[in-house]
Order: C-alpha cells, then structure tokens, then sequence
C-alpha cells in the first residue's frame, strides 16, 4: 500500500504548479483574454467607424444652408403642345427642383394626358 506521505508530497507539487491552489483555471483564463480582445475590437471598430462617419460628414452642407439653395418659384403648367397654361407661385416651402420635359417619363406625360384629356380615349 502506498504511503500517505507520497499523496501529500504530490498533492503539494500540484498547488505549487497551479500557484498554491489558488490559481484559475486555464478556460477561465483563456475566457478573459478571449473577452478582452472582444472588447478592444468592438472599441477599435467604434473609433474607425466613427472616423469614417466625420469624413462624409464633413463634407454635407447643413440643412438650412441647403434648403435655402434650393431655387424658389412655382410649377409651370403646360398642354400637350407644350405651350404655357399658367403658373403657380409657392414661396413659402421653396423645395421644387425644376425638371425639364426630357426628364419626365414618357408614360408619366400619356398618363397625365389620358386622364385630362377625354378626347385621347377616343
């Protein structure tokens, strides 16, 4: 049978290896390194994006100055001849772009007439 001396001597060699017995295990320790370089990357990730949001950023006009540029005026109504109808004048909104008639979609402008224009139907 063996000696009650050699368990203890061994039990005594495996604290000091382990530090004393006091020591985490290695998944606990390799759990904590692993969380630590999680969160340096989220905080990594955060600044470099960040980083990328102030460089678009900068460059936008704010949105008064914005508002403010675009043109003013109305919407200019036309017949199918394209000759002038009549104006409306909105100086309060200011948010039109005006477009040209080749920028219209083809089938916006026959929509448009088929629905004024009974005698299209005809």
């Amino acid at each position: 049978m063996a000696s009650s001396g050699a368990y203890y001597r061994y039990r005594s060699y495996r604290r000091r290896k382990n530090g004393n017995g006091h020591g985490m295990p290695r998944w606990m320790m390799a759990l904590i390194v692993l969380g630590g370089i999680f969160a340096v990357s989220i905080v990594v990730m955060a600044a470099v994006g960040y980083g990328v949001y102030r460089s678009y950023a900068g460059d936008l006009a704010p949105p008064d100055e914005y508002i403010a540029s675009l043109p003013l005026g109305g919407a200019q109504i036309r017949d199918r001849n394209g000759v002038f109808l009549y104006e409306f004048f909105d100086e309060v909104s200011g948010l039109r772009r005006p477009v040209t008639s080749d920028e219209i979609s083809i089938y916006v402008i026959a929509a448009t007439i088929a629905a004024e224009d009974a005698s299209v139907l005809d």
